[in-house]
């Protein structure tokens, strides 16, 4: 098999996601995950237009993921490193870490301590659980040692793609909610990952009102610098049949610049 030179393999963790992003296209559908992987029979009824609890039923069907995920998770690794000879990995969603330790278990099925030959795991995050101490997914009751950034690392984590649409703590938070870390924590996470030689990245979305003109993106860019990231990257909002009239004109806009 003939593949590009930095072919990856993408794994959709999840598209659940804590964060509450006003322009998300995630927050748009309502396929979770294929219903074989859940423990119930037939996955999760999603209560639509009623964001909170349509996140927490989501989240209580990832987190019981069954043994067949992650079989199946490994075997098409098995394949991608040793047919098409793939070594690169990214992880997104939603908000991979959502599905908690499970996504420990992930790793260590398709990442470096099964495949020595992966060298470049992408995980794009939100960042809020990363400072946490996650419950072992193997052993009831204990906790890692290490939180949730550090264990990620260890399982071959090479670069961070952190979302952060504002560079101010209380705009940023109107526009992601809570979840997210502030500017303190993400100093830290920074300062962690970079530590251990992990790339770090913030992801920003142009849209009005927020990170808008090019003089709000040079300012978040000093701020970005200021607080040790690697790069930032500015996005225009996705486009989708299934955007809003307003969320589409929004895009429209950013795009006649």
């Amino acid at each position: 098999y003939l593949v590009k030179p930095n072919a990856r393999v993408i794994v959709d963790v999840t598209r659940v996601c804590g964060a509450h992003c006003r322009a998300c296209i995630n927050s748009l559908y309502e396929e979770t995950m294929p219903d074989e992987y859940y423990s119930g029979a037939a996955g999760p009824k999603v209560v639509r237009g009623d964001r909170k609890a349509e996140t927490l039923t989501r989240l209580k069907a990832f987190s019981q993921l069954r043994e067949g995920y992650f079989i199946e998770a490994r075997k098409a690794m098995d394949f991608a490193v040793h047919k098409a000879g793939i070594h690169a990995i990214t992880l997104t969603g939603g908000e991979p870490t959502n599905i908690g330790p499970k996504l420990m278990r992930l790793l260590e099925e398709i990442g470096p301590r099964s495949f020595p030959e992966v060298n470049d795991i992408k995980l794009f995050t939100h960042g809020g659980p990363l400072l946490e101490h996650f419950p072992k997914w193997d052993k009831k009751g204990e906790r890692y040692e290490k939180n949730a950034l550090n264990e990620l690392i260890d399982r071959g984590v090479t670069h961070l793609t952190i979302s952060r649409h504002h560079d101010q703590d209380p705009t940023n938070r109107e526009y992601m909610g809570d979840v997210v870390p502030d500017q303190e924590q993400l100093t830290e996470i920074v300062k962690q990952a970079k530590e251990r030689g992990v790339y770090v990245r913030l992801s920003c979305l142009v849209q009005k009102g927020y990170i808008e003109t090019p003089e709000d993106m040079l300012r978040y860019a000093e701020w970005a610098k200021g607080i040790g990231v690697d790069a930032v990257i500015f996005r225009a909002l996705a486009m989708s049949e299934a955007l809003t009239q307003e969320e589409t004109a929004r895009a429209n806009t950013i795009d006649d610049w």
